[in-house]
């Protein structure tokens, strides 16, 4: 047993800090911009969920930060939360480096606050309250916008990160999971849809079959009364963290100016490919923009490398029903 009023200051520091080790956390990049519109951030697991209602979540710094002047005045800060995997951007963020957003690819919050692609989560939030506690400054914020992705998040324990058991995240939405998405084109445009501070594509919640997650996708278009008229079956991937399967089809809308506000129609050379988090994603409309002027389609499905092929299409699409006799009909 450590007893706090006997041990050296020294000595007490180094016991209470691998104490506090024994308790696995997340690790999260907590973001915000300087006055001068710089964006700034660290990397920390001292973060923690405060209320439901309202929503509120705090974060601590220390008062040796180089950041903590930024922090005590700014107005609104992001969190993210780290996936596993990336614990290359959780060391960029606590190294000592002038600009740790060199090469770093980031989005906007609602607020302006930094938000990083492909992580487990984030939250936008604006400052709630600032207290003083001891050789940390503890930040209260209250969330405007969040959003969970089906990444597994990243674990970090006695000073390592660490990959949590897949069986743990198959058993809620991640592993094994499957997400219908869709490249809805409207002549030369795209449509896309508001995905945090970014730009995406419509895609469905994950489900547990092709058939169900291909009728939430529809369903959704349907609730915004989006008409498609269906061509083929473009993409199959595996998401960005491997936790489960992205199915992506492709078809055709009328043209509208009357699009739901988190909706619009891109050309095809003004793709907002920077905002998009997800790199496969990325490479995909790249390859669909490509396509388009070629007027020649393909098939991309993944390989055991991550490395796929693109089976080239011939002629028009055949509906499934029209290769099936009557008695193999589901009636």
């Amino acid at each position: 047993m450590a007893d706090c009023d006997r041990l050296e200051k020294t000595a007490l520091t180094s016991a209470l800090r691998d104490a506090f080790g024994a308790f696995a956390t997340g690790v999260t990049v907590v973001t915000t911009l300087a006055q001068d519109g710089r964006p700034v951030g660290f990397t920390a697991n001292s973060f923690t969920s405060v209320s439901l209602d309202p929503p509120l979540l705090l974060i601590c710094i220390g008062k040796t930060s180089s950041n903590l002047a930024t922090f005590r005045t700014a107005e609104s800060f992001a969190v993210n939360i780290l996936a596993d995997g990336q614990d290359a951007i959780a060391g960029r963020f606590a190294a000592p480096l002038d600009d740790r957003f060199k090469d770093t690819a980031w989005t906007s919050g609602r607020q302006g606050a930094p938000l990083l692609p492909d992580v487990a989560a984030w939250f936008d939030c604006r400052v709630h309250e600032v207290i003083d506690a001891g050789d940390h400054v503890v930040l209260i914020g209250r969330i405007d916008a969040f959003e969970r992705s089906t990444r597994t998040p990243m674990i970090y324990l006695q000073g390592q990160y660490l990959s949590p058991p897949r069986t743990g995240n198959a058993a809620r939405n991640g592993g094994g999971a499957i997400r219908a998405g869709c490249i809805l084109g409207a002549g030369e445009r795209v449509l896309m849809q508001r995905e945090g501070g970014g730009w995406g594509l419509p895609m469905s919640t994950p489900s547990t079959s092709l058939r169900a997650a291909r009728a939430n996708m529809e369903e959704q278009l349907a609730g915004l009364g989006l008409g498609v008229e269906w061509n083929v079956l473009y993409s199959l991937f595996d998401d960005p963290d491997d936790a489960g399967t992205w199915v992506f089809f492709h078809g055709r809308i009328e043209p509208s100016d009357t699009l739901p506000e988190d909706m619009r129609l891109f050309d095809l050379d003004a793709l907002p490919l920077d905002q998009v988090a997800a790199r496969p994603v990325r490479a995909m409309l790249r390859r669909y923009a490509l396509e388009c002027r070629a007027e020649a389609f393909g098939l991309y499905v993944d390989a055991a490398r991550h490395i796929g092929h693109v089976a080239r299409f011939a002629g028009a699409p055949t509906q499934w029903d029209a290769t099936l006799n009557n008695g193999e009909k589901v009636q």
